[in-house]
């Protein structure tokens, strides 16, 4: 029983790392008006209406939280052409280099964040969101 709280307590703080974190990455992304370019298609947005897209997937925790895999994508990228990989393949190579994409995408290193991470980095994304 404690196991399972335990556990339902550890995908709470992931959840709500999740939520803050991609404020975070919109709003650093953001300009002055609170306006975010989506990094596959162009397309301008408000932050409140442009997503975190993940260059490796949320699956991969390792890289989850990680800014360099993550950047503003609109929904039509993100979700209808599922994350539209080959342009972002090209924004990642221009931006980091074939060196740093490769590495991101060839690492099978596994991580599992506790509370305390969670906490730490939650308090941190959110200095710089207020």
């Amino acid at each position: 029983m404690l196991r399972e709280w335990i556990h339902k307590n550890d995908e709470k703080w992931k959840d709500l790392a999740d939520s803050v974190f991609s404020v975070y990455i919109r709003l650093k992304n953001a300009d002055k008006d609170g306006r975010c370019k989506c990094i596959t298609c162009g397309k301008v947005l408000h932050w409140r209406e442009i997503q975190n897209g993940h260059y490796r997937s949320r699956g991969c925790n390792k890289y989850r939280f990680d800014e360099i895999n993550c950047h503003p994508q609109c929904k039509g990228c993100n979700v209808m052409l599922n994350g539209n990989y080959r342009n972002y393949h090209k924004f990642m190579v221009a931006t980091y280099g074939e060196e740093v994409e490769e590495r991101l995408w060839n690492d099978k290193e596994s991580v599992k964040y506790k509370q305390g991470w969670y906490e730490n980095s939650i308090r941190e994304w959110w200095k710089f969101i207020k």
